[in-house]
């Protein structure tokens, strides 16, 4: 992912893209598992061996294929433009299929910017940026991102860019 920051007098813009590379890196799933499947679908068997060879390339290209096609399309960018002049932000979600879904909203609804830590089966952490509104809505700033540091660099960004000084609305950690 690919999380920026921009910002001058009037507006700020706050990005999180899915970076190229990974969307490389599906593809090249992609090209296996279409190879695998080719070679299951090439020529005729003539005995027994060949019709279980056949057999295993099928088993083997159809879940590379179907993780590197996940991992391409599952692709998930979010674009949450700060208004400061007019004191209102869009939170514009968008997914390679669908309608984005967008939130607007007021920035002096803005209570804190959390980071939400998750952790995996092998105990594995990553940490997402929520930004927290009144009447309880969360909006997601950031996807997981492997550094608790790199987390925390971007939530002091944009509690400077908000103006938010309070410890307690910087402070707050939670734990899915």
């Amino acid at each position: 992912m690919s999380f920026r920051i921009q910002s001058d007098e009037r507006r700020t813009i706050v990005l999180d893209t899915k970076s190229h590379e990974s969307t490389i890196f599906g593809l090249i799933f992609v090209g296996m598992g279409l190879m695998a499947l080719t070679g299951a679908l090439q020529g005729a068997p003539s005995d027994r061996v060949e019709q279980w060879d056949r057999v295993s390339h099928f088993l083997l290209g159809v879940p590379v294929l179907l993780f590197g096609g996940l991992f391409v399309l599952s692709r998930r960018d979010t674009t949450t433009t700060l208004d400061h002049a007019t004191g209102e932000g869009v939170h514009v979600v968008r997914t390679r299929f669908g309608k984005p879904t967008v939130t607007r909203f007021q920035l002096d609804e803005v209570h804190a910017i959390e980071i939400v830590a998750h952790h995996d089966d092998e105990g594995d952490s990553s940490y997402k940026l929520v930004l927290q509104l009144a009447g309880g809505r969360r909006l997601v700033l950031q996807g997981p991102t492997q550094g608790y540091e790199q987390a925390e660099s971007n939530r002091g960004k944009l509690a400077a860019v908000l103006g938010i000084a309070d410890p307690a609305a910087l402070r707050s950690f939670r734990i899915e």
